[in-house]
């Protein structure tokens, strides 16, 4: 479907560009274009003089959804480009719903709309020497990185040179694009969007977090538990717990110092150490 000509000043050749050949068919055979299914397509993107390494364009991967399968609302937040909104001159700010317009449907976007019926969302950058970035992190990437303590938000565009989409990007992909996990079942996908599996997704999120921090634990405590065990028997030990220096071990502590990695990772309280802090954590039936 062609562009509008009143439009044309607002794309950019990049719009247009097609990625080789091998990356389109291998890309097809991980997600089709079908017309009841979301799927992954390319974009470029010319370099930038903001990006860290402005040297090579990067191509992108945009989640797309046939038109008609978006909700109504939505969709009509696409029917018109940002700058065929009137201006407001009463206003203190006349451009403000151009403005708002044009943060909630991009240019490209709005071309991909109208030019090929479905509506795109920043998915994957090809950028990085281990097949690339996710433009959003899911709730349970951002608790792992939480927990060890590593940035959770995901890097903008340019931050990393452009890679090639090879097989790393290719795994990287599939082990979290939902779609894919789903089988690419529209029925399974769907099934995404209920409450009670994303009841499911948090508890998941927030169980790996709780095992990340235990491990992260389990790490930094390696070297004094290496010192104790080599100071148990030893003559200072028993000095000090006749002299009353070294108080005994709470009763139980075996079963309770047993139990740790369990209750933790259920209730999110440290045994011994802190009150619960988040919710207990039920498996889903």
């Amino acid at each position: 479907m062609p562009y509008d000509l009143s439009l044309q000043s607002y794309t950019l050749p990049e719009f247009y560009a097609q990625a080789p050949i091998s990356w389109e068919r291998r890309l097809r055979e991980i997600s089709p274009v079908t017309s009841n299914l979301s799927h992954l397509r390319f974009r470029k993107f010319e370099p930038r003089e903001d990006w860290l390494f402005p040297n090579r364009p990067i191509w992108a991967l945009y989640a797309c959804t046939p038109r008609h399968m978006v909700e109504p609302m939505t969709a009509a937040g696409y029917e018109k480009h940002w700058s065929e909104l009137p201006l407001r001159p009463e206003s203190d700010f006349p451009e403000s719903e151009q403005m708002a317009q044009r943060a909630m449907v991009s240019d490209y976007q709005h071309f991909m709309w109208h030019t090929q019926g479905v509506m795109p969302r920043l998915f994957w950058l090809l950028q990085g020497e281990w097949g690339g970035t996710p433009a959003k992190y899911t709730a349970r990437e951002r608790r792992y990185l939480a927990a060890s303590g590593a940035v959770d938000e995901p890097f903008p565009i340019g931050w990393f040179r452009g890679c090639p989409f090879d097989e790393r990007a290719v795994t990287a992909i599939q082990k979290r694009d939902r779609l894919l996990q789903s089988g690419n079942n529209f029925d399974a996908l769907e099934k995404t969007n209920r409450t009670d599996w994303k009841k499911a997704e948090d508890d998941a999120a927030e169980l790996v977090y709780r095992e990340t921090v235990l491990d992260s634990l389990a790490v930094l405590n390696a070297p004094a538990i290496e010192f104790m065990k080599s100071q148990i028997a030893k003559d200072e030990f028993a000095d000090a717990e006749r002299a009353g220096w070294l108080p005994p071990a709470p009763v139980g502590l075996d079963r309770t110092l047993a139990s740790f990695r369990d209750v933790y990772k259920e209730t999110g309280r440290m045994p011994l150490v802190s009150a619960a802090s988040v919710r207990t954590l039920h498996p889903v039936r």
